[in-house]
């Protein structure tokens, strides 16, 4: 996976180079000793599951969240990590049962590096919610037992890996409601990006050769955080173009956007000191 450079497109060698250059000092400086934590982001990261419902409801969808609780000053990485970093990786074991879709990203924050780097961070903590379907032959008045995989980079001023298996015993019933941690999915998802149809009244955005053109009339900031490129083709001069004050954001593409399959990321308006966020997709026009 390509990221998006200040000046030019850095490719994958490049990144995981990036990558290296931070996680190695950490392992010159300070060598693992014998009984130590072969994954030292584990000080750092403390995940979990939480479900929004009080338990899992045969015949129905739900929703999971992984939540990674970070410690101040570290951070870790949104679903395209930017410059240098990467995103966390999650895979699960499940009883018959269940099923988990795809997760739902929150919009992160840009984090530029020296003038140089641009990433897409969280910093406190990240929740990535998952819909969950559970069969309707599950049998109630028991447990479902998920366990999830996960592996992370934590970066500060160095960066370390972390990896661990977070466990937890879900109950089944014929209803449910809230959970203690209902609240938790409604804050995140006041983060998640609306789909964008076209046109909206958050903003309007044009291609024009080479150049997306975001208008949002009364803005006073906008931001674009690129989405991952099966095509490795993101916006250029990220760390100065990729947000702006005001009601106009342009970004200029490499000439191969003009042949990509889509391009596009999450939009963020500010607008009467509020923040919202919308998922852009569109299809370059030919030449």
């Amino acid at each position: 996976m390509g990221r998006t450079g200040a000046v030019t497109l850095l490719h994958r060698p490049i990144r995981l180079f990036l990558v290296a250059l931070c996680v190695t000092p950490f392992f010159a400086s300070a060598p693992l000793r014998a009984g130590d934590d072969e994954y030292p982001g584990n000080a750092f990261v403390k995940p979990r599951l939480a479900l929004e419902q009080s338990a899992l409801v045969p015949g129905k969808t739900s929703h999971m969240a992984v939540v990674f609780d970070i410690s101040k000053g570290w951070h870790l990485y949104w679903r395209n990590a930017g410059d240098s970093g990467m995103p966390p990786q999650v895979s699960f074991k499940l009883p018959q049962e269940v099923t988990v879709g795809e997760p739902q990203w929150p919009a992160p924050a840009r984090h530029v590096e020296g003038g140089m780097l641009v990433d897409y961070i969280f910093e406190q903590q990240l929740v990535l919610i998952y819909p969950v379907s559970v069969s309707p032959q599950a049998a109630t008045a028991k447990k479902l037992s998920i366990t999830a995989e996960l592996e992370w980079l934590v970066c500060s001023d160095k960066c370390v890996p972390g990896k661990m298996s977070v466990k937890s015993e879900f109950d089944v019933s014929p209803s449910a409601g809230p959970s203690r941690d209902a609240e938790l999915f409604a804050r995140t998802r006041a983060r998640h990006p609306e789909r964008w149809a076209g046109r909206s009244s958050a903003f309007v955005a044009t291609w024009r050769e080479r150049e997306l053109v975001i208008d949002a009339p009364g803005a006073t900031h906008l931001a674009l955080y690129p989405f991952e490129s099966d095509d490795n083709v993101y916006p250029e001069e990220m760390v100065t173009a990729g947000a702006a004050k005001g009601g106009r954001l342009r970004l200029t593409y490499p000439e191969s956007a003009t042949t990509a399959r889509t391009i596009g990321g999450v939009v963020a308006v500010t607008r009467g000191g509020k923040e919202t966020f919308h998922e852009l997709r569109l299809t370059p026009a030919p030449r």
